[in-house]
């Protein structure tokens, strides 16, 4: 949460420029061609080893700005700077720990869930589609993204499995940054609906992003797992005219 809190200033700076450009747009026609907003919305996320998942996907916000212009009536481009909250769920903890749970027979270690924390940079080309209503705009987007990952935290559930077979589990949750690669870089696709209104368009959009990215099992040495984190991003925007 308090990385959320990082962004709320963020907001209030776009807002009150959103406001100044529209008193602009009013004496600037030219100046339509660009559009500032905000958007918001839930990210679904999992690692992928090659083609193949090895964790379950863990759910997580999303929330940034964008700063739109377009270049033709058909076609725009976008600056979508904005936090990403990602990870995994159920990983093995191979891909993270050197010989885990072999150092005590009595002990299996599950890492229960990985929460990772990113700040990314993506741009973004829109194609706008033919459409039978003009109050209702739908397009394709496509686009890439730099990714910097500035926290990532995992929580690791211990098994004990004592003698006379008596068994309960422990909570432990630790840092691991270092271990992953502090950028990453994105492709993403997918569809977006632009509901137009004189005061504010409502946007609604869905992108599959796929990132590259990497952890480091040993933290210290440079022996690396390459591996795919792929997130699902739903989100509500606001485009202020």
């Amino acid at each position: 949460m308090n990385h959320l809190k990082l962004i709320t200033p963020v907001l209030g700076i776009l807002l009150a420029a959103v406001a100044v450009k529209a008193q602009e747009t009013k004496e600037d026609p030219d100046s339509s061609r660009f559009s500032y907003g905000v958007k918001a919305g839930a990210a679904f996320s999992a690692f992928t080893f090659g083609y193949e998942p090895f964790t379950d996907k863990k759910a997580g916000v999303f929330a940034g700005v964008f700063a739109e212009y377009t270049v033709f009536g058909f076609l725009s481009v976008s600056a979508e700077p904005a936090y990403i909250q990602k990870g995994a769920l159920n990983l093995d903890p191979s891909f993270l720990y050197d010989d885990a749970g072999v150092y005590d027979p009595y002990i299996i270690m599950v890492v229960n869930k990985v929460t990772s924390h990113h700040v990314q940079l993506p741009l973004v080309f829109h194609l706008k589609l033919p459409a039978k209503t003009c109050k209702v705009v739908p397009s394709l987007s496509l686009g890439g993204s730099a990714a910097y990952t500035f926290n990532v935290r995992a929580r690791n559930l211990l098994y004990y499995d004592i003698l006379n077979d008596q068994r309960h589990f422990e909570t432990m949750t630790e840092g691991i940054t270092r271990q992953f690669k502090p950028w990453e870089f994105h492709v993403l696709a997918g569809p977006r609906l632009d509901f137009l209104n004189p005061v504010a368009d409502v946007i609604l959009e869905v992108n599959y992003c796929v990132g590259l990215s990497r952890i480091n099992k040993y933290q210290y040495k440079n022996q690396f797992y390459n591996f795919s984190s792929n997130s699902w991003i739903f989100t509500l925007g606001f485009r202020i005219k």
